[in-house]
């Protein structure tokens, strides 16, 4: 009977959510027809429906890959390193911010909502109350810590800098949290619409403020600041649309939701921060210029992880929806993303100085070997990446919250011993080998979990070329 009422939620989730649905007297911001062309069909294999999401975002991707090496290059020449050093070291703290605050509620919506659709109103409900508070609350703290220890936590960047980009940190809240609502409801196509949008707003706006009106740094995080106030309105308005819901807030659901966000909580915290740590370290060490070179090697390798990313979004809700209980299609897309990113990453490696030359100038040429030193270390994060949502949709077992915390007490210490001596290429190694460190800790768990091979997932198999 379990069994039998598992299958009919997964197929009312599918036939639910098939098409867009507009509310009474408004119009739908998607086209039915197109959307359910494109991303909400659910004719074919598994392994076709999947490849046919992953396209439509792999699509979406790119483009934001050319959106983003557009927008680095713009403020990389108009802000010079130093500049870019400062907008750097913000928008860490604005992932840091966003990790720390949402309290890994962002992964708990999907899991919620993929799981049991009747929830979703009340689960979107719960998430607009936290996007806000969480918001105000934290940019609150991270100001408070700043003024009580400028040195320690801004280095000697002008607190006013800060002042202005904390203004941001709600609208961001608000963005990260609505945005796990496209995603939970298998909407790619509208998930990928309105963050191109978003993208080519803030790419549009530096080229405007910093190129066209000569802006500086404070002009730059205005344009951070402002955009983000935008794309949280136009989130809200749409997410409104797909699933209407009301100011309120569900103890009940939160308990639970808090319960499993906990988890993914911690393990976004400690990913992020031992994926990052090395930039923090960097400036504090270093100084404002060698970060902002380092800066433009991890946006290239922002850039490159688009692909497991991809992939990982399209795995969890599928995962948490039940849809691969033997975890076959996991293992194939694990494969397929090794073999992908061997590829790309062999090839970023070999251009890395002509790539660092033409796109961000002779003052970036460091980067070049920074870039081909984190190589290997990317390749190792895109099988974490997969894995990490492969267990996320199996309700997050600890092992998640474990590697990465295994890396960054290996990761720290290395780096500030060999910081100071051997400099940007330093960091690029130890950052590398904890990323191999983190990957290798899942795999041999997932291993035993399905009691799979080795070769079963890492290495290519005749059949994942067919679909």
């Amino acid at each position: 009977m379990a069994d039998r009422s598992r299958q009919r939620t997964v197929i009312e989730l599918e036939q639910n959510f098939r098409e867009p649905k507009a509310s009474p007297g408004r119009p739908s911001f998607f086209h039915p027809g197109l959307a359910n062309a494109l991303g909400s069909s659910t004719n074919g294999t598994p392994c076709m429906r999947f490849a046919k999401s992953a396209l439509i975002t792999f699509l979406a991707r790119g483009l934001a890959l050319l959106i983003g090496v557009a927008t680095s290059i713009i403020t990389a020449r108009a802000l010079g390193p130093e500049g870019r050093g400062v907008l750097a070291l913000l928008l860490f703290f604005q992932g840091l911010t966003v990790t720390f605050g949402m309290m890994g509620m962002n992964g708990s919506i999907t899991y919620f909502i993929a799981r049991d659709p009747e929830r979703a109103s009340a689960v979107v409900q719960n998430a607009f109350s936290l996007a806000v508070a969480g918001g105000v609350i934290v940019a609150g703290l991270l100001w408070i810590a700043a003024a009580a220890a400028p040195t320690v936590v801004l280095g000697g960047i002008d607190i006013r800098y800060l002042e202005i980009f904390l203004l941001s940190v709600p609208f961001t809240f608000l963005v990260n949290y609505l945005q796990t609502v496209f995603i939970a409801r298998q909407r790619f196509v509208e998930f990928n619409v309105l963050d191109i949008a978003v993208r080519f707003l803030q790419m549009s706006a530096f080229a405007v403020v910093l190129i066209g009106l000569g802006g500086g740094t404070f002009a730059a995080v205005r344009v951070v600041t402002g955009v983000a106030a935008v794309a949280g309105v136009l989130y809200l308005v749409r997410v409104n649309r797909l699933q209407p819901f009301r100011p309120g807030f569900d103890v009940g659901l939160f308990k639970e939701m808090f319960s499993y966000g906990g988890r993914v909580w911690a393990s976004s915290v400690l990913m992020y921060v031992a994926v990052r740590v090395h930039l923090l370290l960097i400036n504090t060490m270093l100084g404002e210029s060698p970060a902002g070179v380092y800066s433009v090697a991890m946006q290239m390798v922002d850039v490159v992880s688009i692909i497991p990313l991809t992939f990982g979004v399209i795995l969890f809700p599928k995962v948490s929806a039940g849809e691969d209980p033997s975890g076959t299609l996991m293992m194939r897309v694990l494969r397929s993303t090794v073999v992908i990113m061997i590829v790309f990453c062999g090839l970023i490696a070999a251009l890395s100085e002509q790539i660092v030359l033409v796109l961000f100038g002779p003052d970036f040429h460091e980067a070049a070997i920074v870039l081909q030193i984190l190589m290997p270390g990317v390749v190792a994060l895109s099988v974490a990446s997969i894995l990490n949502n492969h267990l996320a949709g199996r309700g997050l077992p600890m092992v998640v919250v474990l590697a990465p915390l295994a890396a960054l007490l290996a990761m720290v210490p290395a780096l500030w011993l060999t910081l100071p001596r051997f400099g940007l290429a330093a960091s690029a190694v130890v950052a590398s080998t904890g990323y191999l460190l983190i990957a290798d800790i899942l795999i041999v768990y997932v291993r035993r979990q399905l009691n799979a091979t080795w070769s079963s997932l890492i290495v290519l198999h005749r059949t994942d070329l067919r679909f």
